[in-house]
C-alpha cells in the first residue's frame, strides 16, 4: 500500500510539473554540410547553415518572444550531429511578457572536420518561475 501512495504521489508530481512549471516546448530542426565550396541556404521551415567550409563559420538569427502574461525562463537546447559545432549567443535567460529577444547561432567548422551533413535539433523550454 506504501508504495502505490508513493508511486501515486510521484505521477502526481509529475503531471503537475509538466502542465503547471513547462509553459511551451519548440523543436526546431538544424541542418549544416560541410564542404570546400560555400552555399547559402535562405528555406525558413529549420534552421540551415548552408555549405560551410572546414574552419568556417555560418551564423543565423531568430526571434523568441514572450507572448504570455508571466515571466518564463528560456532554456535552449541543441542535439544531434551537429551539436558540437552549434555556439548560441545565449541560452538561458527570462523573458517578460511581451519582450522578445534576438538570438544569434553559429555553426563553428573546425578546420579538422569531415565533409558531410550533420543534423540535429533545436529545443526551445519556456518554463514558468
Amino acid at each position: 500500500m506504501v508504495v502505490i501512495c508513493i508511486l501515486f504521489s510521484i505521477g502526481l508530481t509529475g503531471i503537475f510539473y509538466s502542465l503547471y512549471m513547462i509553459k511551451e516546448v519548440k523543436e526546431v530542426d538544424m541542418l549544416l554540410k560541410v564542404s570546400d565550396v560555400v552555399g547559402l541556404n535562405t528555406d525558413s521551415d529549420a534552421i540551415k547553415f548552408g555549405i560551410v567550409p572546414p574552419a568556417g563559420i555560418g551564423t543565423r538569427t531568430f526571434i523568441l518572444k514572450n507572448d504570455y502574461e508571466i515571466p518564463l525562463k528560456t532554456y535552449i537546447e541543441i542535439s544531434g550531429d551537429i551539436k558540437p559545432f552549434i555556439r548560441l549567443e545565449d541560452n538561458y535567460f527570462w523573458l517578460n511578457p511581451g519582450e522578445q529577444k534576438e538570438i544569434k547561432i553559429y555553426a563553428d567548422v573546425p578546420k579538422d572536420a569531415e565533409f558531410g551533413e550533420y543534423k540535429g535539433k533545436m529545443r526551445v523550454l519556456l518554463k514558468r518561475k
